[in-house]
C-alpha cells in the first residue's frame, strides 16, 4: 500500500473511531460510576483504549461493517471488568498496582492524596510500617507539613 493510500486509510478508521467514542465513554462512565474518581477516570481509559485497538484490528481486517458503537462499548468494558490491559502484560500476579494481583494476595492500594472534602485540608493517614522508628516517623509528619505549607495551594492539591 502506498504512503498516501495508507495515510488516507488511516485517517478513514480514525474519524471513523472518533465518531464512535462518545458512545464508548458515555457506556464506561455508566458502568463504572460505583467507582471511586481515581479508578473510574482509568477505568474509562483503559476502556477508550480498548474499543480503539479493537476498532483498529476490524480496520484493518476490512471489516469495519460489524463494528458497532454498542458493541464495540460493551466489549471495551468487558475487556476492564477482566482486568485487561492495552499493551499491558496479562499476567499481572506481580505487579502490586494490578486489581488482580490486589484481590490474589489480599491487600490494597491507598492514595496518599487523600483532601477532607469540608475543609480542603490534606488529611494525615496512619500508616503501617516495622521497618520506621516513631522518632523517625515524627520528623517525617513534621517536614512534611513544612515542605506542603510552602507550597502554592495549587500545588498543595
Amino acid at each position: 500500500m502506498s504512503t498516501i493510500t495508507h495515510s488516507v486509510a488511516s485517517a478513514a478508521w480514525h474519524s471513523g473511531f472518533m465518531r464512535l467514542m462518545p458512545a464508548v465513554q458515555v457506556h464506561a462512565k455508566i458502568t463504572f460510576r460505583h467507582l471511586r474518581p481515581v479508578h473510574r477516570e482509568e477505568a474509562i481509559a483503559e476502556a477508550t483504549a480498548a474499543a480503539l485497538v479493537a476498532y483498529r484490528r476490524l480496520a484493518a481486517q476490512g471489516r469495519l461493517h460489524v463494528a458497532h458503537p454498542s458493541t464495540i462499548a460493551l466489549h471495551a468494558v468487558q475487556h476492564v471488568r477482566g482486568g485487561r490491559h492495552v499493551g499491558a502484560c496479562q499476567d499481572t500476579a506481580n505487579d502490586l498496582m494490578s486489581p488482580p494481583a490486589q484481590i490474589r494476595h489480599h491487600f490494597q492500594t491507598e492514595s496518599y492524596n487523600q483532601i477532607d472534602p469540608e475543609t480542603g485540608q490534606w488529611v494525615w493517614m496512619a500508616i503501617e510500617n516495622r521497618k520506621t522508628s516513631i522518632p523517625d516517623l515524627a520528623a517525617f509528619r513534621v517536614d512534611f507539613a513544612a515542605w506542603l505549607r510552602s507550597l502554592s495551594h495549587r500545588d498543595r492539591r
